[in-house]
């Protein structure tokens, strides 16, 4: 019943908050019709149209550290009750999230229980909005006061939960991280006042150019009293795409097709020779189990009028396995077509 009741409470609070635009179009987490590929294609659009005009763009992502476990319970009252929502939902609020208390089991050793009056029951449906709510003010405030490039071009804020990221575009990337380093002190002094903070080790940096002669100056700031330095790797993994400098995606579908892979052989030892599923159950497991994962972020990098035969060729690999241990009489499908599909 307590799950029932929280559902509810999550989809008025969503309700409401598509209604009155609480939050800003750059959170594309934690809200109803978004997902991570609707953020990566925004990303790859922006970069895209930054080529065209011969420019340089420059993505820096942070995560933020306990993004569930650093919620203020009286700040987001507090946000709550500014946001507009009625007394009932916030009476609601803070009785959900009062009166809790934990305990530790290690080695079967079980300590004392202690109360918990930070933070929000990670697992609740309620739990991802709350903590987007209680985060959307320094968004806000990021969307609303942009740092410009030399170009002109904004560095504006994109989110996806706990995973914060800014693209900034101008014709150098040394320009670009000047730029970043002004935007990023703004950024942790904002989640700052609210009780958060980013982890360093999982922050990094990427130059998106196709010049002959690219530049991929690192990005250092001090933060904490340390000094941190970002060098931009070969690939960056965001929401789960990977990235290269060159957006030729070959690093993100040789990882996806070796996903693949390992469920095709979990999927070998429900369909051996002794005790077998029938085909249809198989096919169902193939559709649900592996098209997923090798067709993750295809929207992406696949194009229905020039598709890129190099990368088709590794996913067609795994799909012809597939199918070859599910079905080897027919004849497998052409992997382009399910492409075509996916992106209708």
């Amino acid at each position: 019943m307590g799950k029932v009741v929280e559902k509810i409470v999550a989809s008025w609070l969503l309700f409401d908050m598509g209604k009155y635009n609480l939050l800003p179009t750059t959170q594309f987490g934690g809200r109803p019709h978004s997902s991570c590929l609707d953020a990566g294609l925004a990303l790859v659009n922006d970069i895209s149209t930054a080529w065209k005009g011969g420019m340089v763009s420059t993505l820096l992502t942070l995560d933020i550290k306990g993004f569930f476990n650093h919620v203020q319970h009286g700040q987001l009252i507090w946000v709550l009750w500014h946001m507009g929502f009625p007394p009932q939902i916030c009476s609601w609020v803070l009785s959900f999230i009062s009166d809790r208390s934990a305990s530790l089991n290690i080695d079967n050793a079980l300590s004392d229980f202690f109360s918990i009056d930070v933070g929000v029951p990670q697992g609740s449906p309620v739990s991802p909005v709350l903590a987007c709510l209680y985060a959307a003010e320094p968004l806000h405030i990021l969307t609303r006061n942009l740092v410009f490039s030399g170009t002109g071009h904004p560095v504006g804020p994109r989110s996806y939960v706990d995973n914060l990221a800014f693209l900034t575009i101008s014709d150098s990337p040394g320009e670009n991280i000047i730029t970043l380093r002004h935007t990023l002190y703004t950024a942790l002094d904002l989640f700052a006042e609210i009780g958060m903070k980013i982890d360093p080790d999982k922050s990094e940096l990427i130059h998106f150019t196709w010049r002959k002669k690219p530049q991929h100056p690192p990005l250092s700031f001090t933060y904490q009293g340390k000094q941190i330095t970002l060098s931009p790797p070969p690939s960056l993994r965001w929401l789960g795409f990977h990235l290269d400098s060159r957006l030729t995606f070959h690093n993100h579908i040789k990882i996806m097709a070796k996903k693949g892979s390992s469920v095709v052989q979990g999927l070998s030892c429900l369909g051996n020779t002794l005790h077998s599923m029938n085909q249809y159950h198989l096919h169902l497991l193939y559709k649900t189990c592996v098209i997923p994962v090798i067709t993750y972020g295809c929207q992406l990098w696949f194009d229905p009028t020039n598709p890129p035969k190099s990368l088709i060729q590794i996913v067609q690999k795994v799909q012809n396995n597939t199918l070859r241990r599910i079905d080897p009489i027919n004849i497998t499908l052409p992997f382009s077509l399910i492409m075509c599909c996916n992106r209708t």
